[in-house]
């Protein structure tokens, strides 16, 4: 009885919450929009709850369980609760910080979550399904962030991204369920907010900044190759706005010289060997028990070469899959075909119907979508389960999305329909 007291206590009040917090409300979505969606993403949560509540291996409610041993220790061993967080298990103490196995900082992703999860657990006394409304409200304000960015660029098609920003399918499931793509998003939106906040609208004030670095420090904790392609985005940017050099020069000039400089690094600093890490973080994945949705991909080499050959590989796996034919490994990946499907219809339409003024000279949108892009092919390198691809792809999907679906010549298409028909 207490815990739906509490979810729909915290439903209402967080919901009415949300309507009176200025930087919801400068959005300008209108109450009603704010709190449909809210609520739209608490059901997806639920939903998502329910699909996997009979496989307690799922990570969601390994973080559940694990964050209730925690929860008890804090009432128990305060002191524990709040060391343990920073203690190593392993003989190498605090080595190893890229590494993707055996080492502290891999499993203070893992450990964050289950701590963050553990103080939801203070005001849902332990409920999965209230923790999934006091989740959801948290991470809204990382996709309010970013639909504020995005509607500064495009300024009349504030419903297409309502759309990009909040409804994409595998975004609105993966995003609205308790795990790190949600915090990492919530994250992720913020920084882009400040990103744009500190370059083109306030300057560098200390709240901006103090900001900004708290967001790029919480993405780094958890997914810590995101910020290693975005420093190179950040620099591109730069230079594309303090410069008068064409922004689509900026991006590829910044990105190639990062590439080269990606297999040159370990050549003078051995400790640094990025091309191993990806080669790390796909044997990490080949190493686990293997799924329904596995694939058969070559064994990547930390070389030039190996990476070369793998590139077609990585494209193929980090933007078309699930495939049509993809059915075959689980029905579960047809609603993600089809999703995938409406992606490819809408850069058709695009490169169709496209309209006459080319937002991809603005260099926040270049920003974006080298961001995304790059991380969709560093996915493909590195992780060779179609329910990975798809849940880690899901995240990064507005940055890319976003500027095809708001350049296209709807009137165009519209009359094209009308004529065909």
């Amino acid at each position: 009885m207490l815990s739906y007291f509490l979810f729909f206590f915290y439903l209402i009040f967080l919901s009415w919450s949300l309507t009176k917090i200025r930087f919801v409300v400068n959005a300008g979505l209108g109450n009603k929009i704010i709190v449909a969606i809210f609520i739209l993403k608490i059901i997806v949560g639920l939903v998502s709850a329910g699909i996997i509540q009979h496989n307690m291996n799922v990570d969601t409610w390994k973080y559940h369980f694990d964050a209730l041993d925690e929860y008890h220790l804090l009432w128990i061993q305060p002191g524990r609760y709040f060391s343990n967080l920073f203690e190593s298990a392993y003989t190498n103490g605090y080595a190893g910080f890229f590494g993707s196995a055996h080492s502290y900082w891999n499993d203070l992703k893992t450990n964050l979550v289950v701590k963050f999860i553990s103080v939801l657990h203070v005001f849902s006394f332990g409920n999965y399904y209230v923790n999934v409304v006091l989740y959801n409200f948290l991470t809204f304000f990382g996709q309010i962030a970013l639909f504020r960015v995005f509607l500064k660029i495009y300024k009349d098609h504030k419903r297409l991204l309502l759309i990009t920003t909040f409804l994409l399918p595998s975004l609105l499931y993966y995003g609205s369920t308790i795990h790190k793509d949600g915090i990492i998003f919530f994250a992720l939106g913020l920084m882009v907010f400040y990103v744009y906040q500190l370059l083109f609208e306030s300057g560098f004030k200390l709240k901006n900044v103090l900001l900004f670095l708290l967001a790029f420090l919480t993405v780094f904790l958890f997914r810590n190759y995101v910020c290693l392609i975005m420093i190179p985005a950040l620099i591109a940017l730069v230079i594309a706005i303090k410069t008068r050099v064409t922004p689509w020069v900026s991006f590829v000039a910044v990105f190639l010289i990062s590439g080269i400089s990606f297999f040159m690094i370990p050549h003078f600093f051995p400790a640094i060997n990025l091309p191993d890490l990806v080669v790390q973080k796909q044997a990490e994945f080949l190493n686990l028990e293997k799924a329904n949705t596995n694939l058969q991909v070559t064994i990547l080499e930390p070389s030039f070469l190996s990476f070369l050959q793998n590139l077609p590989q990585a494209i193929l796996n980090g933007f078309f899959r699930p495939l049509v034919t993809d059915y075959k490994y689980s029905n579960l990946l047809i609603p993600q075909i089809i999703e995938l499907v409406m992606y490819q219809l809408i850069i058709l339409s695009f490169l169709i119907f496209k309209k006459q003024t080319n937002c991809f000279n603005n260099p926040f949108i270049l920003f974006g979508l080298f961001i995304g892009i790059s991380l969709c092919v560093f996915i493909g390198y590195s992780v060779p389960v179609i329910g990975a691809i798809v849940r880690y792809r899901a995240i990064y999907l507005p940055f890319i999305i976003t500027p095809f679906l708001c350049s296209i010549d709807f009137e165009k298409l519209k009359r094209s329909l009308f004529i065909i028909k």
